[in-house]
């Protein structure tokens, strides 16, 4: 049986308003339901089945549970029939049901029905433990239970549960052998992110910690949109007390997930689900259970037979097989050191899940490919724009620990004199206008709201009026203001920015007109000052937001004036750069129409002399990043080729480089397109706002220069000065027209190449 799965964006960035949110709600419930003699985790010692009014401990709020009749779940269930069975386990059966809403009578609902065997103390203290757990927290990645039954009549003891009813399974179902569609790495990668996130709150945001004690994958459910939940609260504990280090509890939960220390001396922390995250995620890596008596003798326990591949050149061996290769092997790799962390056999050098999250959201930003699903055009994870204006490629959290400070060894090493870098980089150019604080808070009316025209992973930026130097002393000019706020969190991406915008000019990249850095109230201020590019960015105009798209004439404009900046960067005689992020929303349009690249904060130097590339973390934007870079960590001129490439066939048919909106077999751009290029389909491919205002020739021609950008053989892409000459000769404009002007080069570049910190190796 084949599970249809629809997955939606997932965010890097925690939302603290919504985090809090929950929080709240959930210590207010507590408030009001618990008290310091009633643990939730308890049912009475002497409880007997028989009696009748055995009840949950906590006094239940009803605005929040329905107490359903048996009769009703009857009928939901259709008597509890076998055709709508779920599932069956040790404390009974799964039954997929209908009822009314309970927020809306007018609607119904589908739901989960657990019912509990009518005989077995364990399995009653289970049921109570559940509803008194779910009944007082709430998350987006716990599964919402909706009420509960308690009846004993005739018929026996009744005691059921009903959850919210997640169509699209177990992640253990579709990790599984028999599922004919295995789960992508980016859904993998998603269900990491839920899952730990539903273990961080039951851990540190309830007001006290909450032991989930049976993480596993069979208990990790996806809803219809994709979200991870957890499910089966049942052996779930309350923490241990102020002043004592752990639970003793008998040993219970699932062979393979279980900690060591809960096996052994029956002790259970929160770091005893740290560790069965730990399993998890080797889970997800190769699609292995824990524990599986039909692998060969040495492979049937998974921790043990990972091991010896962790850090060696094999490591590929122990890849989940199904994914082929469509997943990143850094973010494997960095996944690996994340699961390491969690199996420690000390519980005291286990992080906190907490620390976990933040380490995953920085592996997620730094390693994108393949790693962030997108919905449509733009996702909200990984970039916010307005105006045409993005700051970056990446939305960090500015609240979160960088994953350098919270797994160190992993990472870039981060600049120990920074401070003396800048001063090296603020006073390289003549020409670059060093602007006081005051003068951009002036320009841009204190940073009014108003002026926002965009925002990214360093901060804001702004609209701005200047007093131009190159002109007459009291013309204005308008500008871009980035108040690169997050610098101290970010310093190479600010760094970069200001280190190669600061040495490089062309007519096709957007002009850096000057810097601010400047102490204010104890608080350091880092700001870049642009022109302004008045006409937005070309993905805004390929958009369906922009009315009225670019003609095809623009559009063979744009790619001439991208293929020109981009020749500029990488074969300039004094230093070979390499943007590290062209995309559509890095494109902008100035008054005239012209197309620059902006966003530098990716860039990376070439590589040195007598090598082939750099090695660096993949920072990128999914869709647009090569397939060799994603590999490898191997970034190289050929990478800007390929994003150029995909870059192109964007031009053309108007779509997005990932697109999960669109049919399956359409979400990848570049393999649609792919049968249509040197047919005579093309207009099938074109973008349909176009109309017929275009040239099919000049479409064939432009869609031919991108199936050589993006060639899987690095050695057959073009260089960036061979597409400018295709490019040129399709619209007949003599090569060179744009030559660039080298004098600033030259005297800066050697203060570049002593000041980048960007090819820092891996």
């Amino acid at each position: 049986m084949v599970f249809h799965i629809r997955c939606l964006s997932f965010f890097v960035q925690e939302d603290e308003e919504e985090t809090s949110r929950y929080k709240t709600a959930t210590q207010a419930k507590l408030a009001s339901t618990l008290t310091p003699t009633q643990p939730f985790d308890t049912a009475p010692s002497n409880f007997n089945p028989s009696v009748t009014n055995s009840q949950p401990n906590l006094s239940l709020s009803s605005n929040n549970l329905k107490e359903f009749t048996f009769s009703e779940l009857e009928a939901a269930t259709n008597n509890f029939s076998g055709s709508t069975k779920l599932g069956e386990g040790g404390f009974g059966c799964v039954y997929m049901g209908v009822i009314n809403d309970p927020r809306d009578s007018t609607k119904t609902l589908d739901v989960a029905v657990k019912q509990l065997n009518q005989s077995g103390l364990q399995g009653h203290k289970e049921w109570v433990t559940e509803v008194n757990v779910l009944g007082v927290v709430e998350h987006p990645n716990l599964v919402k239970l909706v009420g509960y039954c308690a009846e004993d009549d005739e018929r026996g003891i009744q005691r059921l549960l009903v959850y919210e009813y997640m169509p699209n399974r177990s992640v253990r179902d579709h990790l599984s052998r028999r599922s004919e569609a295995p789960l992508s790495w980016t859904m993998r990668l998603k269900v990491a992110q839920d899952t730990a996130r539903g273990l961080a709150y039951l851990n540190e945001e309830t007001g006290f910690q909450i032991i989930f004690r049976d993480f596993k994958s069979s208990n990790i459910l996806l809803d219809s949109q994709c979200n991870a939940k957890l499910s089966d609260f049942g052996l779930a504990r309350r923490g241990p007390e102020e002043g004592l280090t752990h639970v003793s509890t008998a040993a219970a939960g699932t062979v393979g997930y279980m900690a060591p220390e809960c096996i052994e001396l029956g002790r259970v922390t929160p770091t005893s689900d740290v560790w069965s995250y730990g399993v998890f995620l080797y889970e997800l890596i190769t699609g292995r259970r824990p524990l599986d008596t039909i692998e060969p003798k040495n492979e049937q326990r998974l921790l043990e037979w990972v091991k010896p591949y962790v850090d060696s050149k094999n490591f590929q061996q122990v890849i989940d097989p199904r994914l082929e290769d469509n997943y990143s092997l850094i973010t494997i790799q960095k996944l690996c050191v994340i699961a390491d962390r969690c199996l420690r056999r000390n519980p005291k050098s286990r992080p906190k899940m907490s620390e976990v999250v933040k380490a995953l959201n920085q592996v997620i930003n730094e390693v994108p490919s393949q790693a962030i699903p997108l919905n449509g055009r733009v996702s909200e994870s990984a970039e916010i724009q307005q105006e045409g204006y993005e700051t970056t490629t990446q939305t960090k959290s500015t609240s979160t620990q960088t994953f350098y400070t919270a797994f160190s060894d992993i990472n870039h090493s981060v600049p120990e004199k920074v401070s003396s870098v800048i001063s090296n980089l603020v006073q390289k150019s003549s020409d670059l206008q060093v602007f006081t604080f005051a003068d951009l808070k002036e320009a841009t009316m204190e940073f009014d709201e108003a002026s926002v025209v965009g925002e990214g992973g360093l901060g804001l930026v702004y609209r701005g009026v200047i007093k131009s130097f190159d002109h007459y002393p009291f013309d204005e000019i308008e500008v871009a203001v980035k108040d690169a706020i997050r610098a101290l969190q970010e310093p190479k991406e600010w760094l970069g920015e200001l280190g190669y915008y600061g040495v490089v000019e062309h007519p096709n990249l957007v002009k850096f007109i000057g810097h601010c850095f400047e102490e204010i109230e104890g608080r350091t201020r880092r700001l870049l000052v642009y022109e302004y590019m008045s006409n937005k960015s070309v993905e805004y105009h390929l958009s369906t937001r922009s009315k009225t798209p670019l003609s095809w004439t623009m559009r063979l404009k744009v790619a001439q004036d991208v293929a020109h900046g981009m020749a500029y960067l990488h074969e300039n005689p004094f230093i070979q750069i390499i943007c590290g992020d062209l995309k559509s929303s890095n494109i902008l349009l100035d008054a005239q129409w012209k197309a620059k690249i902006s966003n530098f904060g990716m860039a990376r130097l070439g590589p040195e002399e007598g090598l082939a590339h750099v090695s660096t973390m993949v920072a990128a934007t999914t869709g647009y990043t090569d397939p060799e870079y994603i590999k490898t960590g191997h970034l190289s001129p050929t990478s800007d080729v390929w994003s150029y490439g995909v870059f192109l066939y964007e031009l053309i048919t108007g779509r997005s480089p990932l697109d999960h909106s669109r049919p399956k077999k359409e979400q990848d751009l570049v393999k649609w397109v792919k049968p249509y290029i040197g047919s005579k389909r093309i207009e099938l491919i074109m973008d349909p706002r176009l109309e017929l205002n275009y040239s099919p020739e000049s479409a064939q021609k432009l869609s031919r220069i991108a199936h050589k950008c993006v060639s899987r053989n690095l050695k057959s892409r073009p260089k960036m000065s061979e597409v400018v000459e295709m490019v040129d000769r399709l619209l007949e404009v003599p090569s060179g027209l744009t030559d660039p002007p080298k004098s600033r080069v030259g005297a800066a570049v050697v203060k570049l190449k002593n000041v980048c910190i960007c090819n820092t190796k891996v």
